[in-house]
C-alpha cells in the first residue's frame, strides 16, 4: 500500500529511524488468486482430504476423464 509506505516514511524520518522496504513488485498479495484456484479445483474434482499432504508444485488443472 503506497499510502502506507508513505506514512512509515514519513513517521521515522521525523524520527530519524532508517525504514528498509521491499519493493512494491516484490509485494503483491495473491490470495485472491489461491481462493479461486481452490474454489475451480474443488468444483472440479471435489473435497480433498485434509490429510493429503502439501504439494507446492501441484498444478491448477486436471485432466479430463
Amino acid at each position: 500500500n503506497s499510502a502506507l509506505r508513505k506514512r512509515l516514511e514519513l513517521m521515522a524520518s521525523k524520527e530519524t529511524i532508517e525504514v528498509i522496504l521491499t519493493p512494491p513488485k516484490y509485494c503483491t498479495d495473491n490470495a485472491a488468486m489461491i481462493a479461486s484456484a481452490g474454489w475451480h479445483r474443488l468444483r472440479l474434482t471435489g473435497a480433498t482430504s485434509l490429510d493429503s499432504g502439501a504439494y507446492p508444485n501441484l498444478g491448477l488443472t486436471v485432466a479430463q476423464r
